[in-house]
């Protein structure tokens, strides 16, 4: 839950885009989620939490949003960015992150272990600051979700009419 929290909170503080925002929070779980039907084959906290490949791929889709203008590589930005949030929090576990190779040594900072009210207290400790921001800055009005859940029908359009 914290993962989803925190990269909610981050992204909405900074976009203001309550899709790109609910994107990052289902990319945020993708790490963990992935590895539980592949335990056997896929041990936690290796190549799911590898820095490398959502930085590739951020890249990736950063080049295409900028070359080609088009909105749905802006969106499809955020799922990267869900998953680099979701590492950066379990890179301040005790647990770490690899950052050699994908099996290497896991580094961290330390500030709390998994499981535990100090994990908790970390992630609070980033989503009331973001709280805060958010509030301040007016985008957790009605009039602003109005316009974003606007937003979000347009984009479903959008979507469906490139699908069909």
């Amino acid at each position: 839950m914290n993962h989803k929290l925190t990269a909610g909170a981050v992204v909405y503080l900074f976009t203001g885009n309550l899709a790109a925002t609910l994107i990052s929070v289902i990319a945020s779980v993708w790490p963990d989620w992935i590895e539980y039907p592949l335990g056997p084959v896929i041990k936690h906290r290796t190549i799911t939490h590898w820095p490398y490949p959502p930085l590739l791929a951020l890249g990736i889709l950063c080049y295409f949003w900028i070359t080609t203008g088009d909105f749905a590589f802006y969106y499809a930005l955020f799922l990267p960015i869900g998953w680099l949030l979701h590492l950066a929090t379990d890179f301040m576990s005790v647990g770490g992150i690899p950052f050699g190779k994908p099996n290497g040594i896991r580094v961290g900072i330390s500030l709390y272990k998994t499981r535990t009210e100090r994990e908790h207290f970390v992630a609070l400790a980033m989503i009331l600051p973001c709280l805060f921001f958010i509030i301040l800055t007016g985008k957790i009005t009605p009039e602003y979700w109005k316009g974003e859940f606007i937003r979000i029908w347009v984009l479903i359009q959008y979507a469906l009419a490139r699908l069909f």
